[in-house]
This record gives C-alpha cells, structure tokens and sequence, in this order.
C-alpha cells in the first residue's frame, strides 16, 4: 500500500510513490545483476542493489540525481565488472527512465 508521510497529509503507513519508484529501479537492477552472475556461474550470493535520487525541488518538481549502487562481497576481474555494469544498464526501468 502506497503512502505518504503525516506532514503531507497520510497515514505514513507504507511506502510514497517515489520510494516504489526507487525500489522499483532497484529490483529491475537486481534481477539484471543475478541474471548476469548466474549465468556465468558466479555467486551472487549477498548481492546488494541501493538506489537514491534527489528530489528537485524547483519546477517541475522531481527526481534526479540517480544513485545506483551495486554491491556483492565476491570480487569480479574487470571484465565482469564491465559486463555486469552493462546487465544493469539494460534493465527496463533504468531504461525508460534515461529517455526525455
């Protein structure tokens, strides 16, 4: 159930529509990720997908400023850090996101 918090009038009982957004990016991400990791047969176990945005306050109030940041404890040679970062790129909600 989305929210919002008591300062702006709701119950502050669930998330706000832009923290679905955000955790939206960061589950489409994620997937991505384990997707790549898998199928190279690499462990994604404790990947760590965090995402935050900067809220702009000035017209048109909105969102910018992305941060996505993937974490995972195993280290990667450069060639899968490049891959990886390239999986994540291609996910649909950092996509459409990117188009004006």
């Amino acid at each position: 159930m989305g929210d919002q918090p008591l300062d702006n009038g709701g119950d502050n009982l669930g998330m706000t529509p832009p923290e679905w957004f955000l955790a939206s990016l960061g589950s489409c991400v994620g997937f991505y990720a384990v997707k790549y990791l898998q199928t190279r047969n690499l462990d994604a176990t404790g990947l760590n997908i965090n995402v935050s945005a900067a809220k702009i306050t000035e017209t048109p109030v909105r969102l910018d400023n992305f941060q996505i940041n993937v974490n995972l404890p195993i280290a990667l040679d450069v060639g899968h850090q490049k891959g990886l970062e390239a999986a994540v790129k291609s996910c649909l909600i950092h996509l459409t996101g990117r188009q004006p």
